[in-house]
């Protein structure tokens, strides 16, 4: 049975891509409450973010010089305040997969809605 790609992206990608991005603006002396206004999360969320309690694809996300470069860029469309993340997981999904952060077997064995062909 296939599951749904975008699950993956949710449960481990996207908090990852928020841990990347909260830790690059405290850098940046930006408190918790900016931080969490800014990625449209609540502060204990922030929280947990900047003290590794979330985000399982860290590692790989921050050592693929593609993806690093490419979240370097969200978080200065993020800090400029021209972004809201959520609207970008498609696009945070599509670098992941083109980067290898997601194997090629979750790939194959996943099912991607916005690349389903519509029947009828």
């Amino acid at each position: 049975m296939s599951k749904l790609l975008c699950k993956k992206i949710l449960d481990k990608v996207m908090p990852s891509t928020r841990v990347i991005i909260a830790r690059e603006l405290a850098k940046k002396k930006i408190g918790q409450a900016k931080i969490a206004k800014l990625l449209n999360i609540t502060q204990p969320a922030v929280s947990q973010y900047l003290n590794d309690l979330r985000g399982g694809l860290v590692n790989e996300l921050e050592s693929n010089r593609e993806m690093k470069r490419y979240l370097s860029k969200l978080t200065e469309e993020v800090l400029s305040d021209k972004l809201d993340l959520n609207p970008k997981t498609c696009s945070i999904c599509e670098k992941a997969r083109a980067n290898g952060i997601i194997s090629k077997k979750e790939i194959a064995s996943s099912i991607c809605l916005r690349q389903t062909p519509k029947k009828g």
